[in-house]
């Protein structure tokens, strides 16, 4: 637990990522699938924190940095392809946006 008092719920995703994070900054980029690493960082930790401290989601802002994203199913082909576990209610977020 940090400064804040708040527990990261997978302490093990984040640091993975940090090592991912530094190998990058300071090494090269390794021979790896980033981005799938990426968005497994960024579901598994990140999305979490973002409904603990805001109660919120980024899925209805998703389609503000990329038009395509979710509606075109995208998002969750990849959510699929690394085998990312989303709550329900992150689904019918998800399913709610593929069909507007």
């Amino acid at each position: 637990m940090g400064t804040t008092g708040y527990q990261i719920k997978d302490v093990q995703r984040f640091k993975e990522f940090g090592k991912l994070r530094n190998m990058i900054m300071h090494f090269a980029v390794p021979d790896a699938d980033n981005s799938g690493e990426t968005l497994k960082f960024a579901f598994e930790v990140v999305y979490s924190m973002l409904q603990d401290f805001w109660n919120d989601s980024v899925i209805p802002y998703a389609e503000i940095w990329d038009d395509v994203i979710v509606a075109e199913g995208y998002l969750q082909e990849q959510i699929k392809v690394n085998g990312i576990t989303v709550t329900s209610n992150t689904q019918k977020l998800i399913d709610d946006a593929e069909t507007e």
